[in-house]
């Protein structure tokens, strides 16, 4: 399933330690993607696109994300999230 390579970014953050043996914290995922659409037209740098598909460019940081690509996107993000979740409940907590 796309986008994974180096694009999605799982992470957990445990904060501080409330009690012995008890962390808190708090889960999510993120995707971020530069967009440079800007700078490169104040440069003068127009990229040129060849692809094998309707998505094969999505994240490029030369133009903003379509609608559609946001919808894909955070459809992508959203499975990510439910499926660390759906881990969380049926497996002890990560590092433990």
């Amino acid at each position: 399933m796309w986008p994974r390579p180096g694009l999605l970014h799982r992470f957990v953050r445990r904060s501080h330690r409330l009690q012995s043996g008890n962390d808190h914290g708090s889960i999510g995922v993120i995707l971020e993607f530069g967009n440079l659409e800007g700078l490169f037209e104040k440069l003068g740098v127009h990229l040129q696109v060849v692809k094998s598909g309707a998505h094969k460019d999505i994240g490029s940081p030369a133009r903003a994300l379509t609608s559609e690509e946001r919808r894909m996107l955070q459809a992508s993000i959203d499975d990510a999230y439910a499926q660390f979740v759906r881990c969380r409940v049926q497996g002890p907590w990560l590092g433990a």
